[in-house]
This record gives C-alpha cells, sequence and structure tokens, in this order.
C-alpha cells in the first residue's frame, strides 16, 4: 500500500464507507461553480453578441452548418480536427441555424462541465475549502472564460477528459465496472474532440491505480480496471474513426506536424518553454497558486503518491510537450492552466493544515482563510473580461448581398478566409475551403490551384480575404474572370458580375 494514499481522500472526504449522503452533498456543492460560472459571464456583458472571440470560430461554424446541410467532414469537407463538437455544432445548427449565440451557450455548457468535474475531485482529494480556492481561480481566470464563450474545440476537449478522471476516480472508490467503462467513454470522445487530450492519459491510468490502492484491491484487479477504461476510451475512439471514416494519417496528423521550413519560418516565435511561460505569466493568480502547489508537493515527496501525482504528472507532460511543440498559441494553455489550478488546491489545504498547527484561535484561522477568498474574488472580478460597449463591425458579406439584384437565397456560396463573416450572413462556404486556416495555408494544404478550382467549380457570389495574404496567381485569375473588385473595401473583395447592380458605384475589373 503507497504511504500517501490517505491523500487522495480514501478514509477522507468521499471514502468507501462514506454513506450516500455524503456524495450526494459533494454533487451539489459541485453545482454551484458550474451554475455560477454562467451568471458571472452573464454579469461581464452580451458575450452573445460579440462578433468574434477568434478565427478558429467561423471555421467551426462554417463546417458544423456544411454537416447541418448534408455535407460530409473529410469526404467532401477538408478537415484536420476530429468530428464530434463540429456534429454536436451542427445539430444546434439544423435548429436553430446561423445563432452563433446557441453554439457559444454550448460551448459554456462544457465550461460549467469543466468546474462541476474539476471541484468534484478536488474537494475528494483536499477538502471543500481547496476545491472553492482551486475552481474560483480557474472560474475568473480571464483566458477561461474568454473560452468558456469561444467556439473552439479546446475546452470541451478537456472537460470531457477531467470528468473521465473524475469518473475514474469514482469507479476507483466504489469499485464499480459500470463507472470505469463510463470514464473511458467520456475520455474516448474527448479524444474525438481534440486529440491534444491525449497528453491527459497519464493522469486517467494514475487515477485508477493510486485511487483503487486501498486493503484488499490485488494487483491484477488494479490491472483489470485500466484496461477496462483504456479499453472503452480506445474502443469509442476508433468507433468515431470507423463510422466517420476519419483520415488519420493524412488529414489528422500530418497536417499539425509543421515541418515545412516556411512553417518553421512563419512560427519561429510561437514556440519554446520561453514563450509558454510568457503566456503563462498572463494568469497570474493561476501560476501563483499552481507554483506553491508543486513546491509544497516536492518538499514532501511522498505527497506525489495519490491524488496530487495526476495533476502534477499531467502538469509536466503538458510543459515538456509545449516546449517543443510549433506552433503554441493561448488555446492550448488551459492544458497547463488546469493542473496548476488543482495544485493550487493541494497547496491551500496544506497550507490551511499548518496554519491549523500555528494559530489555535479559530477566529484568526477563519479570519485568513476568508481574506484569501476575498483576494480570489477581488483579483477575478477585477482581471475579467468585459463584454460590454464592444462595437459590432459591419459584416462586408452581408451588406453586399442586402444589394444584391436578384434574390440571393440560390447563391449559397462565399469564398472567405473570415468564415464568421458567412456564417453571420447566412450562407455556406465550399466544404473544400470551410477550414481556411493559417496552420492550413502556411503547411501548403492551400495552393492556388485548389482556391481557383473552387471557385471555377462553386461559382460562389462573393469572394473575399480579410486577414490571409491573396495568393497572386488566385488575384491574376480574379482580375481576368467573371468577378469584379470592391473599389470601397480597404481587402480584396470580388463579387460575381451578374450579382452587382448599378447602384454599387465603381467598381474595379
Amino acid at each position: 500500500m503507497f504511504p500517501n494514499a490517505k491523500n487522495c481522500g480514501i478514509g477522507g472526504m468521499t471514502s468507501l464507507s462514506s454513506p450516500i449522503a455524503s456524495r450526494l452533498r459533494l454533487d451539489v456543492e459541485a453545482l454551484l461553480p458550474a451554475l455560477l460560472l454562467p451568471i458571472f459571464i452573464c454579469l461581464l456583458g452580451p458575450w452573445w453578441s460579440v462578433y468574434q472571440f477568434h478565427i478558429n470560430e467561423g471555421i467551426n461554424l462554417s463546417k458544423a452548418a456544411l454537416v447541418a446541410n448534408g455535407y460530409h467532414l473529410y469526404d467532401q469537407i477538408w478537415n484536420d480536427q476530429p468530428p464530434v463538437l463540429t456534429l454536436i455544432l451542427a445539430a444546434a445548427h439544423f435548429i436553430f441555424p446561423y445563432n452563433v449565440a446557441v453554439a457559444r451557450a454550448i460551448i459554456l455548457a462544457s465550461a460549467s462541465l469543466l468546474l462541476w468535474s474539476s471541484f468534484r475531485i478536488v474537494r475528494r482529494s483536499e477538502g471543500s475549502l481547496a476545491a472553492w480556492a482551486a475552481t474560483l481561480a480557474l472560474g475568473t481566470s480571464p483566458l477561461i472564460l474568454i473560452f468558456s464563450v469561444s467556439v473552439m474545440i479546446d475546452l470541451p476537449a478537456i472537460a470531457l477528459a477531467v470528468s473521465a478522471i473524475d469518473q475514474a476516480m469514482v469507479a476507483a472508490l466504489e469499485q464499480k465496472r459500470s463507472r470505469y467503462l463510463l470514464a473511458g467513454v467520456l475520455f474516448g470522445v474527448s479524444l474525438q474532440i481534440k486529440m491534444f487530450t491525449a497528453l491527459m492519459v497519464p493522469s486517467l491510468i494514475c487515477a485508477v491505480l493510486f485511487i483503487s490502492n486501498v486493503p484488499g484491491r490485488a494487483n491484477h484487479s488494479r490491472t483489470r480496471d485500466v484496461a477496462i477504461t483504456v479499453g472503452a476510451a480506445l474502443i469509442t475512439f476508433l468507433a468515431f474513426a470507423i463510422v466517420m471514416r476519419e483520415p488519420l494519417l493524412a488529414q489528422l496528423f500530418v497536417p499539425h506536424l509543421m515541418t515545412t521550413q516556411r512553417a518553421v519560418q512563419y512560427y519561429s516565435e510561437y514556440h519554446g518553454l520561453i514563450y509558454f511561460g510568457r503566456l503563462l505569466i498572463g494568469e497570474p493568480v493561476l501560476l501563483a497558486l499552481g507554483t506553491a502547489g508543486v513546491i509544497v508537493v516536492l518538499s514532501q515527496p511522498r505527497n506525489l503518491y495519490g491524488c496530487r501525482l495526476i495533476p502534477f504528472l499531467w502538469l509536466c507532460i503538458s510543459l515538456i510537450t509545449y516546449s517543443i511543440h510549433r506552433p503554441v498559441f493561448p488555446h492550448h494553455l488551459p492544458m497547463a492552466l488546469i493542473p496548476l489550478a488543482w495544485l493550487g488546491g493541494s497547496a491551500v489545504h496544506i497550507g490551511t493544515r499548518w496554519v491549523g498547527t500555528v494559530l489555535a484561535n479559530d477566529l484568526r484561522r477563519n479570519s485568513l482563510t476568508s481574506s484569501l477568498f476575498v483576494i480570489l474574488i477581488a483579483i477575478g472580478i477585477w482581471r475579467a473580461p468585459s463584454f460590454r460597449n464592444v462595437v459590432i463591425p459591419e459584416n462586408p458579406i452581408a451588406a453586399a448581398m442586402a444589394k444584391f439584384k436578384s434574390n440571393p437565397s440560390d447563391e449559397q456560396w462565399v469564398v472567405t478566409d473570415l468564415g464568421m463573416d458567412a456564417y453571420r450572413a447566412g450562407v455556406l462556404v465550399p466544404p473544400e475551403l470551410a477550414v481556411y486556416s493559417s496552420k492550413r495555408w502556411i503547411s501548403g494544404y492551400l495552393p492556388p490551384e485548389l482556391i481557383i478550382s473552387v471557385i471555377q467549380d462553386r461559382r460562389p457570389s462573393q469572394i473575399m480575404f480579410n486577414w490571409l495574404p491573396l495568393d497572386p496567381k488566385v488575384k491574376q485569375f480574379l482580375d481576368s474572370s467573371s468577378y469584379v473588385r470592391m473599389i470601397w473595401s480597404t481587402h480584396p473583395h470580388y463579387i460575381r458580375s451578374d450579382l452587382v447592380p448599378s447602384q454599387f458605384g465603381a467598381l474595379e475589373r
């Protein structure tokens, strides 16, 4: 038996002998941060009205709209990410077409799931005070708040993976195979949202091995439990891959390697431990709490046994991976922020125990505890992003559509490198070009020949390039084809000549 097994909550907050009522209280308590997060975000302003938080929002929404209209991922839609979130967004689009707010609400629900699962994990292993400190720091993180309402795949994938770890821990405590199966399925679905949660596989295995390390548990039983959990995750992942006919190597792996010289030069500044550290400095509360957690855990090496090994291992693997990965973007940062919050909860638990040995006076201990939470809340409110007074830019695609000579309902195609413009205008981007990302462009998966071919075949009503350079070959083709360029647009904006009304004014051929 591991010497610090008690640090996992075994015989502590929620043990095998705990009554059902105690576990129900834990679930109810964990609901509070999950419910408070949407309320807090709504107090920050109308997040549903913000035009765009990130370029990837338009890409994900464009893919979902195509799937909802019958187009198949991978066969018809070029896609370099797993399909699950796209399928969920497609279902939402089918019921609420071109509604950005509904899609963002789905992401917000996944953020609430993240806080619910995180609270349960830390509460079970470190106690209520530590759980509240960890989730409070995590739920007021500026980056987490923005990603909680951004239509991106990262946070939902992590939320399901954390939920899988939570269920694995419960399964180990209750010795229920159904829970191990559920944990595996959740993790498999997480991988089919974004495969970077594979970095959490060692933590998932630790959750099974170390939580179940109680008297009377044989080694072969723990091996069986790991096999059930990992097997369920693998079967779930492969089931989606087979059903969706995912080109795992050609589209889901190779485009992310970024091995070309052009890609290395383009992303030369966006990688390395120093760059990742600069991103972490932008989250001082979580960085301070997590660093304190690492220090207090390493100061007592035996503390690495049990639950505390799970976030420590997760954090180390993430830091090593993103120190060599190219490129690194802010949306990769939650892979470090969440284990930092977990370790911060450990620091709070160990710190309050130490304070308890120094200060025998309950009033002083309570005052210190209250001060900690007041400081966390004050910093969270002060650093929280504001969604008020946001200027909504004009949508050039929608503005042009309003002036078309003919009814634009049958003019469904628009080629643009900013998918949000097309989605908010209520039109589709050609499936071959729905993923118009810098990563695809810089890696050579968006050659000018492909763009020209799609324009010739689809005959889009509009073509607009807002942020990526217009290839000279594409420009030459457009200038010599049946498209006219709007001279009043600061970006290359072309409209098919048969749709141009006279009131548009001067145009360039």
